[in-house]
């Protein structure tokens, strides 16, 4: 229907809703393309407020594309070209638009003093579309920094302007998936299983990338708050990480969720892949709060991260028996190993290491003590040559 629309839409001027379809169903390269062909049109007629106010829809999906430098150019300039003055109704949109661009990159206190006024005159002037538009995006903004209750709020407003305007499905809406993390963190468990409902039904209405990326997330913390932590997981194993990879911040998202649950089951392995996943994600767009989640997580995790020339606990009691002078039969009996690893000691050690001397005297092993004080393969490798250490080491 869209398509045939297009075909005889005409030029003059272009209608607005195929930009929106485009941004709220993430097709990325239909938006830009949408978006260039009505911002010619807006620049030769002189429309400078609408060419601003279709600048903010484009920013809206390259923050979600993942380019999110580009996207705060696009909103910063969107809102220059937006009079300031008694702004509301669709006018304010580039304002949310920046808005939710600065909660993802932690500008807080600017997203929060934008968005409160404007909200304000939105729901004076009584533009309900409009003011649930802002309000979801004020309901973001609170929960990024850890206001549920105040997240909570804004949503329930929210919800309340689209029913009075009798929508099954505001399209520009996303708030489900953390909704209901609020509402999990408030102790809300019975309305958080209604927002995972709302979501659900709106995925099986009209399937989009977004709600299959967000879909497993809220079904794992709805299972896991009800103590389900390995139907938690077995849910986020339905997310496609193909298809999510079009939305990084929120693939990024639920990796730092199911890195949780691993923690969470004890399988410390799983979850330290999972959250340095997470947190390179997170850390590749520019989000310095989510990054620092992540970071907290790993630090729960409990596993130190060696370098890749530092000593395991084995290798050390090794090095410490090579250097006090016990010869390659006496290290490997004391340290319980077998001596005949010479064989793999280069696959082990891996390549971009010296190759030992080939004449460097056993006698010479007591100078493995400042390296093992130091913790470095490297110099225990040359110091130790590759009679007696380097056997044993391979063992450990």
């Amino acid at each position: 229907m869209l398509a045939k629309g297009l075909e005889l839409e005409r030029a003059d001027p272009p209608h607005p809703v195929p930009l929106i379809w485009f941004q709220s169903v993430d097709a990325v390269d239909e938006t830009r393309a949408r978006f260039a062909a009505e911002d010619q049109w807006y620049r030769e007629h002189g429309e400078e407020r609408l060419r601003g106010n279709r600048l903010g829809y484009l920013s809206l999906v390259e923050l979600r594309a993942g380019r999110w430098e580009l996207a705060a150019q696009q909103a910063e300039r969107s809102c220059e070209m937006t009079e300031q003055l008694c702004v509301s109704g669709p006018l304010a949109m580039p304002f949310g638009f920046r808005s939710l661009v600065d909660a993802h990159r932690g500008n807080i206190d600017r997203a929060r003093s934008t968005l409160l006024p404007v909200i304000a005159e939105t729901e004076r002037a009584e533009k309900p579309w409009w003011a649930a538009i802002l309000l979801s995006a004020l309901g973001f903004v609170e929960f990024a920094v850890g206001e549920y209750a105040a997240a909570d709020q804004a949503l329930t407003r929210m919800r309340k302007w689209v029913s009075s305007m009798g929508a099954v499905d505001a399209l520009f809406d996303r708030s489900e998936p953390f909704h209901v993390e609020a509402l999990l963190a408030l102790g809300e468990r019975d309305r958080a299983r209604e927002a995972l409902a709302r979501l659900e039904q709106r995925h099986c209405t009209l399937p989009r990338v977004w709600t299959a990326t967000t879909l497993p997330r809220a079904r794992a913390l709805v299972l896991a708050a009800e103590g389900n932590v390995a139907g938690a997981l077995d849910a986020l194993d339905e997310l496609d990480p193909v298809s999510a990879s079009q939305l990084p911040f929120e693939l990024a998202w639920a990796q730092l969720v199911k890195g949780r649950l691993y923690r969470r089951s004890n399988q410390k392995l799983l979850a330290a892949e999972t959250l340095g996943q997470a947190l390179a994600g997170f850390e590749r767009l520019g989000a310095p709060a989510w990054a620092t989640h992540a970071r907290t997580e790993l630090a729960r995790v409990g596993l130190r991260h060696r370098s890749r020339d530092e000593l395991t606990d084995s290798e050390r009691r090794v090095a410490q028996l090579a250097a006090s002078g016990l010869t390659n039969r006496e290290v490997a009996r004391a340290a319980f190993m077998s001596p005949k690893t010479v064989e793999a000691k280069d696959r082990r050690l891996g390549p971009g290491y010296p190759a030992p001397h080939p004449t460097r005297p056993v006698a010479r092993r007591s100078q493995a003590r400042d390296a093992i004080r130091r913790r470095d393969r490297l110099a225990i490798r040359y110091l130790a040559g590759p009679t007696d250490i380097e056997t044993t080491l391979d063992a450990a």
